[in-house]
């Protein structure tokens, strides 16, 4: 009786700390929803579910593959479909969630100390309770909790691991262990399939670091394989057909910046906890605090230290592997870390991050490997200081209590959720997503949401995605942070955005809409100014002034009206004949504008035998990291690689600068400075007019500018060395927020002057004859580097006897008697655009233009010349041009007329020039050279989804298969052959059939695993031995040894700490190795744990995330000492010294073999 009251209490006390965990996500902001995971569950999960039974999303408009949708369907799916079916309100179905994952990690450990006798009930609690408030789970909880579930489930899957090792194993106690890996690997989901592969390592280490598990890992893997099966098959089908979206998302080199020594050993290595938004508030609330407050860096040093000490009590196989986890887990974060002291191997890591490994890029969610040994060494430690005896027990317990609660930090200081969760989405929304699925119930089409924004924030909350996909039923067309779709579908959304918030009239805006299968757009207020996007005001003004476009709605009213507009313009279904053209995505709009293209006709870009060649395809880097407006650098030269590297690739865009437009300098080459707020990549981006070259273009509207906020910026470039340089001029840059440098210093080749700007804007060098080469200019605003430091910059250099200008190369060659040329405006142009054509056959050509008039024109005729003039080679257009009041209020373009001698031009062969420079009433926004082309005979399938290799079409009477064409540059098309129509053709994305038969075999997979599991069940298990030689793998009793003389380890060991020391902090890690080898072998348990504590304190004294503060550095260099001791330990096998060890636990009887 007495023995059953015991475990009924041990019971109680553990069923009270799995209450306590369950109950603390009620009190994170209740009755507000976080912005957790998917809006979608929180709306409308069954819907969500259903479409996540498909590999092709056409819900998402222009069509994408789901990105591991299917994932949803378990375990979290159908949580918050119960949730909904029940009508429990969305944030408690959330916290119910919250509440199993916290529950089902804490039991997880709690479960898995007690199989491999670690401790007591209690110590196993207190490890529970360290698990599942680690700094992983709790960063990531209200934000992207799916990526903690896999996590959570990690304990259980070691738990079923442990039946496989016991050498007495019957082969039903085997069935049963793979049978049980096989569910729990069904329930770790495949939201993130790299999550729940990492979490798979850790029980694959446990098998492999034991001589009768490594001979049943077939059983084990096999379980794991059927299990795994309803999600991994989904995925290699998102593999083959999914588009390229890993090339714009986060790099490596930022993953794996804050993935430091002591951050990666206290788990805040998540690179999202780290980021402000641009208002600079953390982007996750609960990450900010567990990253950056001293409480929080301290405790949870102090939490991963007292596991390394419990690490070092084990022996045998439990040692073997909490040790090799440890390892692994850390080394696979730390090697990508490229700090002042940092891995050597940084650079190739990150490579192979962003190339062939670019699904491991996230390398954050390697910390269960070493967070699951850790934890259990909490355990170890607290049942330790029980068996030693020592009077100061409940104070040590208690310590070891208050450093793992308030390692919890953000609990306690209330920020766990997000500071935007709302309440409910507003009315309006709701109002709005009714009257659009009404629509389209009417209409057909799409609706394309305006303004775009990179995350969903509003005035009323933070949504993880777009509310009116999951409010909506009919198709809705973002432009989402991940560009899940067609690339360049993605790219042509970033151009329409653009036009539609320039506030002008767009006229061929509704054109290209329908093309897209696009009939309404909806245009929201409540976007919050933190999301960067483009004004909304901006946006109804241009639908306003454009023609194609009409309100049908508004709902809502201030800063959350919604307003809807229907797109007039009939969307086609087919199109008759085709343009080829050399050119981007976003050039269809320019091609109907000009005539080019006609509304009927299909445009085919192609390199090959183009008709018409345009300076679309611009050779620029590319943002994905931020707003489109905000993400571009001006057109590069050829010889410039960085639109070849990750992160800054271009969508839709070769990575050969032959294809592209580029640019190229006019008396002078080799142009860099040290600072441009052209780059996007820069904090003080200020558009693409301020590249360095724009202080050599000759045009004093435009400028170099600094982006940063140091106190010096220097600008060199080189000219003809033939050149003698008498007399330099400098115009600098003033206004706009500019500051003046206090001096500026200018070298040409060897000659120097430092000059006192004294509030000049005009400085004039006088330089002795010397012939140039290279010359740079420094610009020094006297006050060093200071975050308040205002941008300088530099207007305009000059150079007597010297021409310095700029201008844009179009790829390829021209036959100019039989293709034609579009030069259209960007951003990027000053007043004047610039072009090169290389022409191999000229001829007289037409020249037509389209001009918009300047503020101060009136309605009339722009009389010859006072639309600007258009020349090409020798030959000079004027141009008149003819605007109503409507046009110049709206800004409409019209077609300008040439006046003069004629309206063409001879084009000669070789490189042209063709400059299209402003009148006094009216700017030049495009020219085109040559004559219209003939449209290609041809039918073709329009289908408003994007290209990919997935599709297929058929005729419904001969039942053949049609050939597959890519239109406009994204959309899904086919050639309709001859007296097939549109409607006669069956269009079908043939990969959803390899997705459901995956999703079907995954099904009764795990059918078969829960009849097995079932099957085969017996008696609960108890502690098993860990060792395939039959000795105890719990702590040891002091003054046991190994067989093998710790003497004959030493060269092994001072390799191992070598090794991992080195590849955590290159040549500074020698040292580290050599410290940590200096340290007696019976100390090195308290030495690893005192370093990690150490360098906690040095985070949090002195900096954490800049990687030249004192704090980083001398924080990486002395956790390279806990890392280089942790692998002496390794090393050593099963003899840790006596210091470190404590007496066994009381073993308990094991029951008999079923």
């Amino acid at each position: 009786m007495t023995a059953r009251l015991d475990r009924l209490g041990e019971w109680a006390r553990r069923g009270w700390v799995l209450v306590a965990v369950a109950v603390l996500p009620w009190l994170v902001a209740p009755r507000l929803i976080q912005p957790d995971t998917k809006t979608d569950l929180t709306i409308s999960p069954v819907r969500y579910l259903a479409r996540a039974l498909t590999a092709w999303n056409d819900h998402a408009g222009l069509g994408e593959l789901q990105n591991q949708a299917y994932g949803y369907l378990f375990p979290m799916g159908p949580v918050f479909a119960i949730g909904q079916w029940l009508h429990v309100p969305a944030w408690m179905t959330q916290r119910v969630w919250w509440s199993l994952l916290l529950v089902v990690a804490c039991a997880g450990v709690m479960r898995l100390t007690a199989r491999l006798g670690l401790g007591t009930p209690q110590a196993g609690s207190v490890a529970g309770l360290a698990y599942a408030l680690s700094a992983r789970i709790l960063t990531v909880l209200a934000n992207n909790s799916i990526e903690a579930w896999p996590m959570a489930v990690a304990p259980w899957l070691v738990v079923a691991a442990v039946g496989l090792i016991d050498p007495a194993a019957t082969r039903r106690q085997k069935l049963h262990a793979a049978a049980a890996t096989g569910l729990l690997t069904t329930a770790l989901g495949g939201v993130n399939a790299v999550a729940s592969g990492t979490v798979l390592v850790l029980p694959a280490l446990f098998l492999l670091t034991h001589s009768t598990g490594r001979r049943r890992l077939g059983w084990w893997a096999g379980g794991a394989l059927l299990g795994a099966l309803w999600w991994l098959i989904p995925l290699l089908v998102l593999g083959r057909y999914g588009y390229p979206f890993l090339d714009f998302i986060e790099t490596s080199s930022l993953t794996t910046a804050v993935t430091s020594a002591p951050n990666t050993l206290r788990g805040a290595n998540d690179w999202v906890a780290f980021i402000l938004d641009a208002e600079n508030h953390p982007v996750w609330q609960s990450g900010w605090v567990l990253a950056q407050t001293v409480v929080a860096i301290l405790a949870t040093c102090a939490v991963a230290a007292v596991g390394i000490i419990g690490i070092f009590r084990l022996r045998g196989h439990l040692a073997r592997w909490a040790l090799l986890s440890v390892l692994i887990g850390a080394l696979a974060m730390v090697v990508g870390h490229d700090g002042v002291v940092g891995s050597p191997i940084a650079g190739p890591v990150r490579e192979l991050l962003d190339g062939p490994l670019a699904p491991l890029r996230n390398v954050h969610k390697a910390d269960p490997l070493l967070r699951l040994p850790l934890c259990l060494g909490v355990a170890v430690v607290w049942t330790a200081w029980q068996r030693c005896g020592h009077r100061r027990i409940a104070l040590r317990r208690f310590g070891i209590g208050a450093l793992v609660l308030v390692a919890a930090t953000p609990v306690w200081v209330g920020r766990l959720g997000d500071a935007a969760a709302y309440e409910a989405i507003p009315a309006s929304w709701q109002q709005a997503a009714a009257a659009v699925d009404a629509a389209a119930d009417h209409d057909g089409g799409s609706t394309l949401v305006l303004p775009a924004a990179r995350t969903a924030q509003f005035v009323w909350g933070k949504t993880t995605d777009e509310p009116l996909s999951a409010l909506a039923t009919s198709p809705i067309v973002t432009r989402a942070a991940a560009p899940l779709g067609h690339p360049g579908a993605t790219r042509l959304l970033d151009r329409i955005d653009q036009l539609a918030a320039s506030g002008v009239s767009q006229p061929d805006l509704a054109q290209t809409l329908t093309r897209m299968g696009i009939t309404r757009v909806l245009v929201r207020h409540d976007v919050a100014t933190a999301a960067r996007a483009l004004p909304a005001n901006r946006v109804e003004t241009t639908l306003a002034r454009s023609t194609g476009f009409q309100r049908t709605g508004s709902y809502g009213t201030g800063d959350e009206r919604i307003d809807l507009w229907d797109v007039t313009t009939p969307a086609p279904t087919s199109y008759t004949g085709a343009i080829r053209v050399a050119g981007s995505p976003e050039s269809v709009t320019d091609l109907l504008g000009t005539g080019l293209l006609g509304a009927d006709q299909a445009l085919l870009l192609t390199g090959e035998h183009p008709q018409v060649v345009s300076d679309t395809a611009r050779w620029r880097a590319y943002n994905n990291g931020v707003p489109a407006q905000l993400a571009f650098t001006p057109t590069l030269p050829g010889t410039d690689t960085s639109p070849t590297r990750v992160g800054a690739l271009d969508l839709a865009s070769s990575n050969d600068p032959a294809d592209h437009t580029t640019r190229v300098f006019e008396g002078f080459t080799d142009i860099t400075a040290t600072s441009d707020a052209a780059d996007p990549f820069a904090d003080g981006y200020a558009g693409p007019t301020y590249a360095p070259w724009s202080a050599l273009d000759g045009d004093p509207a435009t400028a170099w500018r600094t982006a940063d906020h140091s106190g010096t910026a220097t600008l060199a470039f080189r000219i003809d060395p033939s050149v003698t340089v008498r007399q330099v001029t400098i115009l600098l840059a003033r206004g706009d927020g500019l500051a003046l440098p206090q001096q500026v210093t200018l070298h040409v080749g060897d000659w120097s002057q430092s000059v006192a700007v004294d509030g000049h804007e005009t400085l004039t060098f006088g330089v002795p004859a010397v012939t140039a080469g290279p010359i740079s200019i420094t610009i020094d605003s006297g006050h060093g580097d200071d975050s308040d430091q205002a941008p300088m910059g530099i207007t305009e250099i000059s150079i007597p006897g010297t021409h310095f200008g700029t201008a844009l190369r179009l790829p390829g060659k021209v036959d100019i008697t039989r293709q034609a040329v579009l030069l259209t405006r960007a951003a990027e142009d000053p007043a004047t655009l610039k072009r090169q054509v290389q022409v191999t056959i000229g001829g007289s050509a037409p020249v037509r233009a389209w001009v918009t008039a300047t503020a101060a024109t009136r309605a009339g005729e722009l009389t010859c010349g006072a639309a600007g003039s258009i020349t090409v080679g020798n030959s000079r257009i004027p141009l008149s041009a003819t605007f109503t009041s409507q046009q110049i209020t709206d800004g409409e373009p019209v077609e300008a007329k040439p006046c003069g001698d004629g309206s063409s031009a001879e084009i000669p062969t070789g490189t042209v020039a063709v400059e299209a420079s402003g009148g006094s009433g009216a700017l030049v926004q495009q020219v085109v050279l040559g004559a219209n082309p003939s449209a290609s005979a041809g039918h073709y399938l329009v289908t408003h989804q994007g290209a990919n290799a997935g599709w297929q079409a058929q005729a419904q009477a001969s039942g053949r298969s049609l050939t597959a064409v890519t239109l406009d540059g994204w959309q899904q098309g086919f050639v309709l052959p001859a007296g097939v129509e549109a409607r006669d053709v069956t269009v079908t994305f043939a990969p959803n059939t390899a997705h459901r038969i995956g999703l079907a075999i995954g099904a009764l997979a795990v059918l078969a695993l829960l009849v097995l599991w079932g099957c085969t069940r017996g008696p609960r298990p108890g502690r098993v031995s860990c060792s395939g030689e039959g000795e105890e793998s719990t702590p040891e009793p002091v003054g046991s040894g190994s067989s093998v003389p710790v003497r004959s380890r030493m060269p092994a060991v001072a390799l191992s700490a070598l090794v991992v020391a080195v590849l955590a902090s290159g040549l500074w890690g020698v040292a580290a190795a050599a410290v940590a080898l200096a340290v007696p072998a019976r100390y090195r348990g308290q030495a690893a744990a005192g370093a990690l504590v150490l360098s906690g304190v040095l985070l949090s004294a002195f900096g954490v995330v800049d990687r030249y503060s004192f704090g980083a550095i001398s924080g990486q260099l002395v956790s390279t000492v806990t890392l280089a001791l942790l692998a002496a330990r390794w090393a050593t096998g099963d003899a840790p010294s006596a210091a470190t060890v404590a007496p066994p636990s009381t073993p308990r009887p094991r029951p008999p073999a079923v």
